[in-house]
């Protein structure tokens, strides 16, 4: 049998295993994203659990291990604790067993259009960009 060999670039890993520790076993868990039920590995928040089932979340400031702050507010979804429902960053939100997640109810995309249009209103539209001023096109 070969043995895998890691290198310091990204992480290989197989099925079931953690990111960071590729030689450690996870545990699975089960949740509902827009009612469709995904199993995900314990110990991953939202945003990554719906990429892994292929569940679109847009996300601005998410990178993994390097900025998991949440601070765009962009990858927004509706989460229900025990029957009420909350807004929280999917980036920094822990996926858990039995979670409820919807990722596209009206609630969620129109907050998420106000963050998306508060980010752009600090923008400076006039400065000059290195691409051109044709990079920028706005309406």
């Amino acid at each position: 049998m070969q043995k895998t060999v890691y290198s310091p670039g990204p992480v290989v890993r197989k099925k079931g295993q953690l990111y960071d520790n590729p030689e450690t076993d996870v545990e699975k868990i089960r949740l509902t994203i827009d009612g469709r039920e995904v199993e995900a590995e314990k110990g991953m928040n939202v945003l990554e659990a719906a990429r892994l089932a292929g569940i679109e979340i847009p996300s601005l400031c998410y990178l993994r291990h390097i900025n998991e702050i949440g601070s765009c507010r962009v990858c927004l979804v509706e989460v229900e604790i025990k029957g009420a429902k909350t807004l929280q960053a999917s980036c920094v939100y822990p996926a858990t067993e039995g979670l409820v997640v919807h990722t596209s109810s009206p609630r969620v995309r129109r907050v998420r259009k106000t963050m998306v249009e508060l980010l752009l209103s600090d923008h400076h539209l006039n400065q000059a960009h290195p691409a051109g001023p044709d990079f920028v096109d706005m309406p």
